[in-house]
């Protein structure tokens, strides 16, 4: 998965490291800034155009009780998973959210927060801005791509007022293609477990959801070490003739 063939962790070795970092409270995305680190060197545009995102994450606890256990998790709305229903159906969810920003031009995820399911993306574009700059001082965002959820005045001003150009997607299949971001969260959740764990506390499904994005980033590290470029994940971006881009 990583590039290192059949030399992957057993259960027990995986079982043994992730309590090692539960007991030192190493931060969970820590183990990824070191990834990002030493991709910056083999990745010159990384962090030039950056992209944000949010997805859902269900709770393993039944909401349903009197007593919660999943203390961290609240109810949240997300667009429904069911087949028949259309694109536009929004239903309930209980759990939490992974608000992620990543590199536009590498896809490598950069830098990622956590919150219960009812926080809105809109409240944490800047603070996601504000956590990779303060994590990578030598990143110089030129760029972000956003969809319509993280859209208002504030959003907008913040990221100019820090020399980034705010690029906000305000039409269906009109901005990207294909955005690298949106692959990442099905790749983490289908290969990678990002959605299946079985703790009821915040700080292990936490540790969880880090070690997942963990894995992504390991895989672009290794492809790019391994020089498999053309395997790395570029967002296809296109600026059709029609205005359908809110850049101020």
């Amino acid at each position: 998965m990583c590039g290192l063939e059949d030399k992957t962790l057993s259960d027990s070795a995986f079982s043994r490291f992730f309590s090692l970092l539960q007991e030192r409270e190493i931060a969970p995305d820590l183990p990824l800034q070191r990834v990002v680190e030493q991709f910056a060197h083999l990745a010159s545009s990384l962090g030039h155009t950056l992209v944000v995102d949010s997805t859902d994450i269900e709770s393993y606890a039944n909401p349903r009780r009197k007593r919660i256990r999943d203390t961290g998790a609240n109810w949240g709305i997300r667009t429904t998973k069911s087949k028949s229903a259309t694109r536009k159906e929004k239903e309930r969810f209980f759990g939490r959210k992974l608000h992620l920003i990543s590199c536009a031009d590498t896809g490598m995820p950069l830098t990622f927060i956590i919150t219960p399911a009812n926080v809105n993306d809109t409240t944490m574009l800047e603070q996601l801005v504000d956590k990779a700059r303060a994590t990578y001082s030598w990143m110089k965002p030129e760029r972000l791509l956003a969809d319509r959820g993280c859209d208002n005045v504030h959003n907008r001003q913040s990221l100019l007022n820090k020399g980034i150009l705010p690029i906000i997607h305000i039409m269906e299949g009109a901005l990207w293609d294909a955005p690298i971001i949106d692959r990442s969260f099905r790749s983490s959740k289908h290969s990678r477990l990002l959605n299946r764990y079985y703790y009821l506390e915040s700080a292990k499904v936490e540790r969880h959801i880090g070690l997942s994005i963990l894995t992504y980033g390991l895989t672009m590290l290794m492809r790019a070490l391994a020089g498999a470029c053309e395997k790395l994940r570029h967002m296809r971006i296109r600026v059709p003739r029609q205005r359908i881009l809110r850049c101020v």
